[in-house]
């Protein structure tokens, strides 16, 4: 039950008579509890404005009910029994989105995905889990790495490991299913809406200094992000 980890941003604003204002926000990981939360308010709100692009509006409201639950003011609340509590950024969906502008959006879910970049696993690749074989396969250290995957993340873990399995025995007459043309899926439940902007205002962060991003990332994106600044750090 310890709160869930975060990462703090900023983001530049411009105003309209022209100067810049700084907003800093915390980002934090969801917990399942709360994605489904998101999910789940999503599809409320979709069903209740129902029309003609149900999906396009679905996506929308799974990006506004992500953020709301996601973003946090850099200060924390001291509880009477000292200890700390999450305050968010905003109370409702209503006032996410009469607050931002599709832009603000975009990147703020910019910052939502580096932040799962920077908590999750970024070295599930095939030479990572090439790396990992023998913490798996241990009785302990394998239920410790899995933990540290997202599940969604869990077929390109299996299509990773079932590659090197191959690799490692003779070879075999190939079979459609051998097709590596299946090791690209990467299944994402991260909200895609608000992607239709081309020049978003900037976002900064004191881990990811180049945080200005002309589009929303992807998760692929989000951690090749995550993993140049790891190396430019060592």
């Amino acid at each position: 039950m310890d709160l869930a980890p975060s990462l703090e941003f900023e983001l530049l604003r411009k105003e309209a008579d022209g100067s810049e204002t700084v907003y800093p926000f915390r980002c934090r990981l969801l917990r399942k509890a709360q994605a489904d939360q998101a999910l789940e308010a999503a599809q409320s709100y979709a069903k209740k404005h129902e029309k003609e692009g149900f999906s396009d509006l679905y996506k929308e409201a799974q990006a506004v009910e992500t953020l709301r639950l996601a973003l946090l003011h850099v200060d924390q609340h001291q509880a009477g029994d000292g200890s700390k509590l999450d305050l968010p950024l905003f109370v409702s969906s209503e006032q996410l989105r009469q607050s931002l502008d599709t832009e603000e959006m975009a990147q703020m879910l910019n910052a939502y995905e580096i932040t799962r970049a920077h908590f999750g696993f970024t070295d599930l690749t095939d030479e990572g889990v090439e790396r990992m074989v023998d913490t798996l396969a241990g009785e302990l250290s394998g239920p410790f790495i899995l933990s540290r995957v997202a599940s969604d993340e869990w077929p390109r873990l299996i299509y990773s490991l079932a590659r090197l399995a191959r690799s490692w025995r003779p070879e075999t007459t190939p079979t459609p299913s051998d097709s590596d043309s299946s090791s690209g899926s990467d299944p994402s439940s991260s909200p895609s809406g608000t992607t239709s902007s081309s020049e978003l205002p900037e976002l900064r962060s004191a881990e990811y200094s180049n945080g200005k991003e002309p589009k929303v990332l992807d998760r692929e994106e989000a951690r090749e992000i995550v993993r140049e600044q790891r190396k430019s750090k060592k």
